[in-house]
C-alpha cells in the first residue's frame, strides 16, 4: 500500500508536467504508448529526486527524442527546460500554499501522499488558467527561421539551462553543513522564489513579443493569399480574353472557307484550311494554362489559391502538369492555414525534384471518398527510389546543409491532428505522398 501511495505521487509529478510539456509544444502522443511512458517517467522521476531535486527535465527530452524526431533538439530542449521550470514555479507556489513547504524538501512521511499527489495534479487547472489569462504562445518565437529570432532563442535556451543548474545547486548545497553557505540554506527559497519570478517576468515578455512576431507572420501570409488570388483571377481573365478572341478567328476563318468553297476555288479552300488548322495548333500554346480551371469545384479560396499558385509554378518551370479536382470541396476537415502550409511545402518539394528527373511531371489531385478528402501529389524524380524512413527527420535531407525541414514541419503540423495522416511511397521514379482527412461530424 505504501509503494502504492507512492508511485501515485510520483506519477502525479509526471502528469503535471506532461500537460505542461503538451501545452507548450503542442505534441502529443496516443494513449496506448502515452501510458507505458509515463511509467517509466515515473521511475526516472523517483531515480532524479535522490539528487535533491524532484522535476527534472531528462525523462521530458528522451520521450521526444524517441517520438518527435521532427523536432530540432533546439526547440525540443526549450520545450522541456520550460515545461520543468514552470512546473517547479508552480509546485513551490501550490506546496506553500497547502503544505507550507518546499516541493524538493517536504516529508513525504508528515503529510499524505495522496494529498501531496492531489496539490501536484492541481498544477493542470492552474496553469491552464494562466495560459488563458496571459495567452502563452512560444512557437512563433521557437519556429521562427529568422536569424536573429533564432539567435535570440539561443540565448533564452541558455538563460534556462543557467536557471536550472542554479536549481540544482541550491538543493545539493542544502545538506551541507558550511558556515560560507549558511545565507544560502537559510535562504534558499526566497532565492529561488526571485528567480522564479524573474524567469515568469520573462517569459510574459517573450510571448509578448511571440504574438507580435505571429501578427506579422499572419500579414505577410494574408498578402500572399491576396496576391494569389490577384494572380489566379489575372490567369482565368486572360484565358477568357484568349477563347473569346480565339471564338471570333474561328468564326471569320469558317466564313471565309464558306465563301471560297462556294467559289468552287480549291486553291483558296486549301489555304484558308490550313489557316484554320494554324489557329487551332496555336490553341495549344495556352491550353495547358486551363489546368487552373479545373479547381472551380474547390470552393474554399485559400486552398484553391495555394493550388493554383503552385500550378502556374510548375508550368513556368517547364514542367508537365496533370490536376484532377473532381468533388464539391466546400469545407476542410483541418485547420485551413494548416492545410495550405502542407500544400505548400509538398508542392514545392514536387516541383523541385520534378525540374531534376528525366520525365520533368507533376501530378495533383484533390477528391472525397466516401467520409474522408484526399490530397494527392506524385512527382518524378531523378533515382528509381527514394529511402523514405528518414526524410521527415529534422533536417535530414539529400540537398546539403540548411534543407530538410519542410518535411519535418508537415509532420509536426499531422502530429497535431488525430483525423490526418500521410503516406508516402516511392518506386519506379516517381515520388508519390497522399494526405488523408477524416471529416468530423
Amino acid at each position: 500500500m505504501i509503494f502504492i501511495c507512492h508511485f501515485l505521487y510520483y506519477w502525479s509529478i509526471f502528469w503535471a508536467g506532461w500537460y505542461v510539456f503538451y501545452q507548450i509544444s503542442g505534441l502529443r502522443l496516443p494513449w496506448k504508448k502515452l501510458l507505458p511512458v509515463s511509467l517509466v517517467s515515473t521511475i526516472i522521476i523517483y531515480l532524479a529526486s535522490w539528487t535533491g531535486v524532484l522535476v527534472d527535465f531528462v525523462h521530458l527530452y528522451v520521450i521526444g527524442r524517441i517520438f518527435f524526431k521532427f523536432l530540432s533538439r533546439k526547440e525540443l530542449l526549450f520545450y522541456t527546460i520550460y515545461s520543468v521550470i514552470v512546473l517547479d514555479f508552480l509546485l513551490r507556489i501550490l506546496y506553500y500554499l497547502a503544505a507550507s513547504g518546499d516541493p524538493n524538501m517536504v516529508e513525504l512521511t508528515i503529510y499524505s501522499d495522496i494529498r501531496l499527489a492531489l496539490i501536484n495534479l492541481l498544477v493542470i487547472p492552474v496553469y491552464w488558467l494562466i495560459r488563458k489569462i496571459f495567452h502563452l504562445d512560444f512557437k512563433a518565437v521557437s519556429q521562427n527561421s529568422n536569424t536573429s529570432v533564432q539567435k535570440f532563442f539561443n540565448q533564452i535556451i541558455v538563460v534556462f539551462l543557467i536557471y536550472y543548474i542554479f536549481l540544482h545547486l541550491i538543493y545539493l548545497l542544502a545538506p551541507i553543513n558550511d558556515p560560507r553557505l549558511e545565507w544560502i540554506n537559510n535562504n534558499h527559497g526566497k532565492i529561488v522564489l526571485i528567480g522564479g519570478l524573474a524567469i515568469a517576468w520573462l517569459l510574459f515578455g517573450i510571448s509578448r513579443w511571440g504574438r507580435r512576431l505571429m501578427l506579422e507572420s499572419i500579414e505577410h501570409d494574408r498578402a500572399l493569399h491576396i496576391a494569389n488570388l490577384e494572380s489566379y483571377n489575372h490567369r482565368v481573365e486572360s484565358l477568357y480574353d484568349e477563347l473569346n478572341n480565339f471564338k471570333k478567328n474561328y468564326q471569320i476563318s469558317l466564313q471565309k472557307l464558306a465563301k471560297s468553297i462556294a467559289s468552287r476555288d480549291m486553291e483558296k479552300v486549301k489555304a484558308t484550311y490550313k489557316d484554320i488548322l494554324g489557329q487551332a495548333d496555336g490553341q495549344t500554346t495556352y491550353a495547358s494554362q486551363l489546368d487552373v480551371g479545373k479547381l472551380s469545384a474547390i470552393h474554399v479560396s485559400p486552398i484553391k489559391s495555394m493550388l493554383s499558385s503552385k500550378i502556374l509554378q510548375a508550368q513556368e518551370a517547364g514542367l508537365e502538369v496533370s490536376i484532377e479536382a473532381p468533388d464539391e470541396i466546400d469545407e476542410i476537415p483541418m485547420k485551413i492555414v494548416d492545410l495550405v502550409t502542407i500544400i505548400g511545402i509538398l508542392g514545392d518539394n514536387a516541383i523541385e525534384a520534378a525540374r531534376e528527373s528525366q520525365e520533368k511531371s507533376i501530378s495533383i489531385a484533390y477528391f472525397k471518398m466516401d467520409n474522408q478528402q484526399f490530397f494527392v501529389i506524385e512527382n518524378a524524380i531523378k533515382e528509381e527510389q527514394v529511402q523514405i524512413s528518414h526524410i521527415f527527420e529534422y533536417g535530414y535531407s539529400s540537398k546539403g546543409k540548411g534543407r530538410g525541414i519542410g518535411l519535418a514541419n508537415v509532420e509536426r503540423i499531422i502530429s497535431s491532428y488525430d483525423n490526418v495522416s500521410l503516406a508516402t511511397m516511392s518506386s519506379d521514379y516517381l515520388f508519390r505522398q497522399t494526405l488523408s482527412m477524416m471529416e468530423q461530424n
